[in-house]
């Protein structure tokens, strides 16, 4: 039995890496209402904040994986991170040099007809849900991962990757044999994007966030609660997993938001199940171990899961 795609809307209620310099303009500190300081990447304007700050970041692309651990708001003076009003902001975590036209790709006649090969240096440091490799072409097409030379060789689930960790090499193959150097591949270099840890009082929002390996947002309580921390107004894709915040939270709010993962419609339920290097039931919401939460007005498509939630009065509701 194939998988279909699943369109979800909501509308129930339930009781780091090292960033390459942002193609965009600055980053703006912005401390009462006044520019403070500018920054050439946004995890240096997160960095310098203080409670009610506010990072603005301008319109353009930025590869980074952002982290925020143990830096707090405050109930009056949360720290918001958001992109200019009516400018796109695409915050990145894929490798940067395969994101453009480019000659990094070799021929692998060895592999079979099509094949290619390229150095990805971060792939044998990868460890626990890091491990897993993702693939996304410009449109957010996913890319199969294969993870044996002969399920690569079969190319049972049409084009896809096949990740060698211990030589650092990533091998394709595209359809109709297509030259991975003429289009842009991006393959996400990290756990996650955005990393936040251990924050309370935080406003996160207008913001495009792209590409992780076990989630695009991954944010979670450490060391006690994680608080008051505001999701809204994201366009989220590129993992298994959307946003995935667990396992002490209070006060998490996740709203007007899109998430979104572009599975093949023709890849078989077996496939996914047994052959994947790792299982793809994620979920575009995830927000467990929480309580006083709210989830509302998000659109979700392409996931095993629509929302999971776990907890004690939450709102989930259109």
């Amino acid at each position: 039995m194939k998988r279909f795609i699943l369109v979800l809307i909501l509308s129930i209620f339930i009781t780091r890496s090292h960033p390459a310099k942002a193609q965009g303009a600055p980053v703006e500190l912005v401390r009462a209402g006044q520019t403070v300081q500018t920054f050439p990447t946004i995890q240096a304007g997160i960095d310098a904040s203080l409670p009610g700050d506010t990072i603005r970041i301008q319109g353009g692309t930025y590869f980074e994986n952002l982290v925020i651990s143990a830096k707090s708001g405050t109930a009056s003076q949360p720290i918001t991170l958001e992109g200019r009003t009516n400018e796109t902001v695409t915050i990145d975590a894929a490798y940067e040099p395969l994101t453009k036209t480019n000659n990094l790709w070799r021929a692998e006649p060895g592999f079979g007809q099509g094949a290619y090969s390229t150095s990805v240096p971060f792939l044998s440091a990868r460890t626990g849900d890091e491990t897993t490799t993702y693939a996304t072409l410009v449109d957010g097409t996913l890319l199969w991962t294969y993870s044996t030379r002969s399920y690569f060789d079969q190319l049972f689930s049409g084009q896809g990757i096949y990740p060698v960790r211990a030589n650092n090499r990533v091998y394709i193959r595209l359809t109709n044999n297509q030259n991975p150097n003429t289009v842009p591949i991006y393959i996400a270099r990290s756990q996650a994007l955005f990393m936040a840890g251990g924050v309370n009082h935080w406003r996160i929002r207008n913001l495009k966030f792209r590409n992780g390996t076990y989630a695009v947002i991954f944010a979670r309580g450490t060391g006690g609660w994680m608080t008051d921390v505001v999701f809204e107004n994201l366009e989220v894709s590129g993992s298994s997993g959307g946003i995935r915040v667990w396992p002490t939270v209070d006060a998490v709010t996740i709203r007007n938001s899109t998430f979104s993962l572009g599975w093949d419609a023709n890849w078989w339920w077996s496939d996914v199940k047994e052959k994947h290097p790792k299982t793809m039931e994620g979920s575009g919401i995830s927000l467990l171990g929480a309580r006083n939460s709210e989830v509302a007005h998000n659109t979700i498509t392409g996931y095993f899961n629509g929302i999971d939630v776990q907890g004690r009065n939450i709102d989930v509701h259109h």
